[in-house]
């Protein structure tokens, strides 16, 4: 299904029966400016077949679809240890090695990245399917969940708030949220018959407003802890039960 699947930079290949047309189309593929570095050697199984294995980095996460692309048909599976990889393309001595070998630790990072700041840059760069994060980044999903829940909450995009004119109490009470607050005043708004707005309200508030903050009702000890002290107007949405 399209858009499924791992998204990673560094992808391993095996392509067998590969044909001169094959040789000349990874030849040339860092001529585009999707691969930094290719290497495939040219190799023999012990069925006899020939093949080719190969190891490409993209400068930016592919696709298994997108990858199967740029470098045609072949067996093609996410590479977790690169230096390793690449030597393996190279036991047989007959291989070629085209563009630049990014910059690594023997474990496959970037030099200077943690495995935490590994995990951020995937959600930053849009990752945020948890399949796909476990597969990424397995250790710190497992080691710390709750942050990965939390930062991945954070980068999601946000949904936008039908704006719509205020109603006459919605007005009043926008008003009354721009003067400054009385320590010893708690504004509550009830709504006997429902669909007037008080949700959609707190919504476009805080949309508009970084200082506000909506809390769904629960424990005080949950309640407690999602708190922003750095908010400074907070809706607590209750439902007409409660």
């Amino acid at each position: 299904m399209p858009g499924t699947g791992p998204r990673a930079k560094y992808w391993s290949f095996t392509l067998n029966n590969y044909t001169p047309a094959d040789i000349d189309r990874l030849s040339s593929a860092t001529s585009t400016a999707e691969i930094d570095y290719l290497i495939f050697g040219r190799e023999v199984g012990a069925s006899g077949t020939p093949h080719l294995q190969g190891t490409v980095c993209f400068q930016s996460r592919k696709r298994l679809q997108q990858v199967t692309t740029l470098i045609g048909r072949a067996h093609c599976s996410v590479t977790r240890h690169l230096s390793q990889s690449i030597e393996y393309c190279k036991k047989d001595g007959d291989f070629s090695e085209l563009g630049n070998i990014p910059t690594e630790t023997s474990s496959g990072r970037k030099k200077g990245n943690s495995d935490l700041e590994e995990f951020k840059q995937s959600v930053k760069e849009g990752v945020t399917d948890p399949v796909e994060l476990r597969e990424l980044h397995s250790d710190i999903c497992a080691r710390v969940p709750r942050f990965v829940r939390e930062y991945v909450d954070d980068h999601r995009p946000k949904p936008t708030t039908e704006c719509h004119p205020l109603r006459n109490w919605q007005a009043s009470l926008n008003e009354s949220l721009r003067r400054t607050a009385n320590t010893r005043e708690i504004i509550f708004v009830v709504d006997k018959t429902g669909n007037q707005g008080k949700s959609w309200f707190a919504r476009y508030y805080c949309e508009l407003h970084d200082n506000a903050q909506i809390v769904v009702p629960g424990r005080k000890a949950d309640m407690a802890y999602v708190i922003n002290e750095e908010s400074k107007v907070f809706f607590f949405d209750c439902p007409r039960s409660k």
